[in-house]
């Protein structure tokens, strides 16, 4: 304070604050005696005698290491938040070159392919003290040692350094900063121990925070190409999905479509986009496909277990009814907690009916079959035996039989079986149900499997018998009316080998009753002569 009443109240003040406390102490700006400003700091005590010991102490120093890293603090945040390497780097000389002021600041990268020190940035007044700023190969000078150990190393006098790279430096003092495995920093001196302790206490710090930025950026360039990897990975298999003809799609707990592909999209007449978030109510123009598809998926995850549907039917916008073989399994999407249905159905209509035009093709062909070979059998016995193989070669891979009923047992024998015997029991009595009832009504029945897990179809042939086709995949009306059809042909035949047989017998008869008149004709000629 200038002289007068301000200043007097001031020293007051602080006098007041001596009695209070016994002593005073704070910094100070004062003046040296040469000229120029100097920091201090001041403490002023009362003594045990009432005098006043007073210490003055010089902290220039200090105040200057704090302006330093202030202004290094402004320079960390410039740099910490560069978007590339060699801002960083950039960045960090600038800012260590205006600090120190030394001829020699520069940085050199750490190239893994080549295995070497490759200089990245150097000041322009070590451009001006070299013509040529060197590459470090492994195992070369001091910049390597340090490199490899990784620890701050500095050389207040390269001249007794045995091993420094180039005797003839111009460079008297250097400091070595690794920055991890990024590459190190050189900081040079033209002075011997030309580089304070506090300047170099300070450059760690930096090279800290240099390599704290780069190692955050190339976490950061990683990050960014593995989620450029996972989209283009995602968008090569959302392609692939939506390439396949299959549909295949995922719904939640409430029926609603997590995502759909192309195929999907196509049958219900809209796009991927507009499917996801609706159902198969919101979609399909039958309820009862709804239904069923609702029934199936709630099966699925109440069950945990896969549903396979080898004839799913799909009314699709077109009014068209497809045949679909749909697979159904739980399914964990990501991002939820909640399990899902996730299905892929295959379009098998064409298939199916091509499987159905050469079933038909068969059948065809066996029932003209059955008539050729009927028509040439001679017994029952070969009628029996040609119809179960003409009938088994017409129904595919099903087990066939033909009963006889012999009335004076009251009971169907078996006469013949084409793979599979064990699917028929020798004889049908009144216990067989299904297989009696059909013979007896003469009317078609379908027979559950039983113990041996074979469906299967009985048949009456006319009167005088029964076909059964077990083991049935087909149980369509396709497959019934050729059964039916080759049982009344069977029929047929078994009445015409019947005939045949009796026709035979009957020849036989004559032509024995013949042969007899003709023996006794010559014996009654040989008693008249």
């Amino acid at each position: 304070f200038p002289a007068g009443p301000a200043r007097a109240g001031a020293e007051a003040g602080r006098w007041a604050e001596l009695e209070r406390a016994g002593w005073r102490g704070g910094g100070r700006g004062g003046r040296k005696r040469a000229g120029g400003s100097v920091g201090k700091s001041v403490c002023v005590r009362r003594l045990d005698d009432d005098g006043l010991g007073c210490v003055n102490r010089d902290i220039s120093e200090r105040k200057r290491t704090e302006r330093q890293v202030s202004r290094l603090r402004d320079s960390v945040e410039t740099f910490m938040l560069a978007d590339d390497r060699e801002t960083v780097i950039d960045h960090a000389l600038e800012s260590m070159t205006e600090r120190l002021k030394r001829p020699l600041v520069g940085y050199c990268r750490y190239d893994a392919g080549r295995d070497e020190l490759q200089p990245l940035q150097v000041s322009e007044r070590a451009r001006a003290l070299f013509d040529d700023v060197p590459v470090f190969e492994r195992g070369e000078g001091l910049a390597w040692e340090s490199f490899v150990e990784g620890t701050q190393s500095y050389y207040p006098d390269l001249g007794a350094v045995e091993s420094v790279y180039n005797p003839e430096t111009p460079i008297e003092s250097e400091l070595l900063l690794p920055v991890g495995e990024h590459g190190i920093f050189i900081i040079g001196s033209t002075e011997p121990d030309g580089i304070s302790e506090t300047e170099r206490k300070l450059l760690g710090i930096v090279g800290t925070h240099v390599e704290t930025a780069l190692t955050l950026l190339d976490r950061e360039t990683a990050l960014a190409t593995a989620r450029e990897t996972a989209e283009r990975k995602r968008q090569q298999l959302r392609d692939v999905i939506d390439t396949v003809p299959q549909m295949i799609f995922c719904k939640d707990q409430s029926g609603a479509f997590i995502f759909a592909n192309e195929a999907v999209a196509e049958a219900y007449g809209t796009t991927v986009s507009r499917i996801e978030g609706k159902t198969d109510a919101d979609l399909a123009p039958e309820q009862s496909d709804v239904t069923a598809f609702r029934e199936d998926d709630r099966r699925v995850l109440e069950s945990g277990d896969p549903v396979h549907r080898s004839e799913e039917t799909l009314t699709d916008v077109d009014g068209n009814e497809r045949l679909l073989d749909t697979w159904k399994i739980p399914f964990d999407p990501v991002r939820t907690d909640e399990r899902a249905v996730l299905g892929v159905s295959t379009d098998v209509t064409e298939l199916k009916r091509t499987q159905r035009a050469v079933e038909r093709l068969r059948r065809l062909k066996a029932f003209h079959r059955v008539g050729d070979e009927l028509l040439r059998a001679r017994t029952p016995a070969d009628v029996y035996e040609i119809g179960v193989e003409v009938v088994a070669e017409g129904v595919g891979n099903s087990s066939v039989a033909v009963y006889r009923w012999k009335e004076p047992d009251g009971l169907l024998r078996r006469m013949a079986t084409a793979s599979t015997p064990e699917y028929h029991p020798e004889t049908v009595t009144v216990d067989e149900q299904t297989r009696w009832r059909a013979f007896t009504t003469g009317q078609t029945g379908w027979l559950d499997g039983g113990s041996d897990g074979a469906p299967a179809l009985a048949v009456p042939v006319g009167s005088v018998g029964l076909l059964v086709v077990a083991g049935v995949e087909d149980r369509t009306d396709e497959f019934t009316e050729f059964v039916e059809s080759a049982a009344g042909t069977l029929a047929v035949g078994i009445r015409q080998a019947t005939q045949k047989a009796s026709i035979d017998r009957l020849r036989s008869d004559i032509e024995r009753y013949e042969e007899e008149m003709t023996r006794a004709t010559r014996g009654l000629s040989s008693l008249t002569r």
